[in-house]
């Protein structure tokens, strides 16, 4: 695995506020996983080298996730990240039984919500948990201050983009 860490200058940084990162897993080819969401694609690395989720975890005092991405994690059991105040983006129905701490917002106001989650949480980093439509619109929202992806030595060739098409260009 390649780890790559992009800082990028931001307003949030500038002003004090804590970071937003994106921090995730890609293939070579630029998928966080195949187009049905599975992430058995990441199992030949088992443990594998440290990645470093742990000590990440420790700075993250918020997670901000899609819909999508919570249906799949709620998938595997356990919700794996404890009481840790969570945002659920979607403007769907039908979450229901949600673990403590979590809750929904519709993404009208993502410069208010980050402000919001950050003043609640106290300090810590407000993690983006993903998915891909995730990056994107938090990225047009110039609200993105460091990028952190482990490229995986291994090419999925098709499925769910790391940045979908029509993101904002960058130099990072």
């Amino acid at each position: 695995c390649i780890p790559l860490g992009v800082p990028v200058t931001s307003k949030q940084q500038v002003s004090g506020h804590r970071p937003v990162v994106i921090y995730t897993a890609t293939s070579l080819d630029g998928y966080l996983a195949p187009r049905d969401g599975s992430v058995g694609w990441l199992e030949p690395f088992g443990e594998g080298p440290d990645l470093g989720i742990d000590a990440f975890l420790d700075t993250v005092g918020y997670l901000v996730t899609g819909r999508t991405t919570f249906d799949q994690v709620r998938s595997f059991g356990v919700w794996p990240y404890g009481q840790r105040p969570t945002a659920v983006l979607t403007r769907r129905a039908g979450l229901v039984d949600l673990p403590p701490g979590v809750r929904t917002d519709d993404g009208t106001d993502l410069p208010g919500l980050i402000s919001a989650l950050q003043e609640e949480s106290g300090a810590g980093t407000t993690w983006l948990l993903g998915g891909g439509d995730v990056h994107r619109t938090f990225l047009a929202e110039r609200l993105v201050d460091e990028i952190w992806t482990h490229v995986m030595p291994l090419l999925l060739g098709d499925g769910i983009p790391m940045f979908p098409a029509s993101y904002p260009a960058a130099t990072l």
